[in-house]
Formats: C-alpha cells, sequence, structure tokens
C-alpha cells in the first residue's frame, strides 16, 4: 500500500467519483432536490465489504494478476476507511457544494432554504387522502400550501395540482428547514403514524417555537403525547369518527311520524 499509494488513491478517487455522479444522476432522475441527490450520492460513494469478494473471484478465474489483485485490495480498504466520515460530512459538503456551483441560481436558492416570495405560507406533512383535503380547502380559499412528502406517488400527484413539494422524512431538523419551516405560518401534519407525528412536532417545536401546529391523532391514547410534544390542535380521529357515527345514525332513525323508526327497529324497511 505504501509504495503504491499514488495509484491507490487514484483508484479510490476515480471510483468515488464514479459512483457520486451515477448515484446523484439517479436521484436527480427521481426529482430530488440538488442537495439530498448530492448527499446521497456521497454518502454511497465508498464501497463494501462484497467487493473483497468481487476481487477474489475476479482473481480466481484471471481477470486480474496477483498485482492487479493486491491494488484493488487496497484500493476497497482504503474506501471503506473513509466510508464513515463520507456519511458524518456529506450534507456540510453537499451543502457547500451546492452553494458554490450554484448560488447564482434561483433553483437552487429555493432547493436550499425553500421557496421564498414574501410570503408566509402553510406547511403540510403528508399528501394522502387527509392532507389533500386540507390542502384543496386551504387552496379553495387562494391559500396555496407546500407540501413535505416522502412518497413518490404522493409527491407526483401534488405537482400535479401546482403544489410547491420538498421531499425527505420530516422528523429531520435540515429537512424541515429545507422545507421553509421558518417561514411557514402553519403546519398541519396528516401523517397517520403516532409515534412519526410526535416526532415531527417535537423537531418542529424545536425549530420554531412559535409555529402553530395542527396534527392528526389516529388514536386517542396518542393524544397526551402529541399535546406533550407541542401540537396546538389535535384532531382526534377515534372522537371525529365516534361523533360522525352517532349523527349518521341519529338521521338514519330521525322521522316525525315514528312509523319509520318502528319499521327500521323492527328489521323491515317496508312501509
Amino acid at each position: 500500500m505504501f509504495t503504491h499509494v499514488h495509484l491507490i488513491l487514484l483508484g479510490m478517487c476515480g471510483i468515488f467519483i464514479i459512483k457520486v455522479i451515477v448515484t446523484f444522476g439517479v436521484c436527480r432522475l427521481f426529482r430530488f432536490d440538488a442537495r439530498h441527490s448530492l448527499s446521497s450520492a456521497i454518502t454511497l460513494g465508498q464501497v463494501g465489504e462484497f467487493s473483497f469478494v468481487l476481487a477474489a473471484a475476479a482473481k480466481n478465474i484471471g481477470l486480474m494478476n496477483e498485482n492487479m489483485s493486491n491494488l484493488m485490495i487496497s484500493i476497497i480498504i482504503g474506501l471503506m476507511f473513509f466510508a464513515p466520515y463520507m456519511v458524518s460530512y456529506a450534507q456540510p459538503l453537499a451543502d457547500f457544494i451546492v452553494r458554490t456551483l450554484f448560488f447564482k441560481s434561483k433553483m437552487a436558492d429555493q432547493e436550499m432554504q425553500g421557496i421564498d416570495d414574501g410570503k408566509l405560507h402553510p406547511l403540510i406533512v403528508g399528501f394522502g387522502p387527509a392532507g389533500q383535503s386540507v390542502a384543496h380547502v386551504l387552496k379553495a380559499k387562494s391559500i396555496m400550501p407546500s407540501i413535505l412528502e416522502i412518497n413518490p406517488e404522493s409527491i407526483k400527484a401534488a405537482r400535479k395540482e401546482g403544489f410547491t413539494v420538498h421531499i425527505g422524512d420530516a422528523s429531520q431538523e435540515d429537512v424541515l428547514l429545507h422545507s421553509g419551516i421558518l417561514r411557514s405560518c402553519l403546519a398541519v401534519i396528516t401523517i397517520p403514524d403516532p409515534g412519526t407525528s410526535r416526532r415531527v412536532i417535537t423537531a418542529m417545536r424545536h425549530l420554531a417555537p412559535q409555529l402553530g401546529i395542527i396534527s392528526r391523532c389516529r388514536y386517542h391514547r396518542s393524544y397526551w403525547e402529541l399535546e406533550k410534544a407541542g401540537a396546538d390542535v389535535i384532531v382526534d380521529e377515534e372522537y371525529v369518527v365516534g361523533d360522525s357515527i352517532s349523527q349518521r345514525a341519529a338521521e338514519y332513525l330521525a322521522d316525525e311520524t315514528g312509523q319509520i323508526l318502528a319499521c327500521r327497529m323492527s328489521g323491515s324497511l317496508e312501509v
């Protein structure tokens, strides 16, 4: 390794650059923003221990001689040594590269900081059926929310309707900053999983203590956890469903004469 350090470093750089370019291109193909695409590419720029198996197999079938095999093993060891640093410094390095290369680009600025047109926008986390209902109501009132989502189909649906979409895990503070949480006037969390909702609320409250947060609560037992995490308004699904069923039952049995009520209570719908 010491006598061939120049070849080893050259091979490490070559493999790293090729992997970063390929991974970055795939992420951009799936419409991830430049910062997250680049940080993902840097994180995956190393090689794993399975490379030892491939190198040994290539040597056994004669694709590589002894010197080439030793060189490849040295390169693999070097990349594995730097793997933890690639993971630790992927995001800061991606931020620096994007700012340096695209600092004059409006698109890059939006990707780094979120959409900033001088207005405060609500942020909806999750664009499932519940998130879509909230977005449509706000849009009908001429309020255009931004969407934070990770599901490809939901992202596609939100973009098709003209909403600004940010991609990432809403429980991560850097993702929330990227989505413009500091310029949001309201956050609406429509995620069904209570554990994930709690983590999202905690991250939001840490970054923006004064932000108004409305959260969906799928199970009543999770209500107090979400309230403790910092949600201002909690919509308890079990109570909402109970109220809706009660209202429908009352409407079904309502009748001024009592005749339909009697028939329905007897199990017959014939009058």
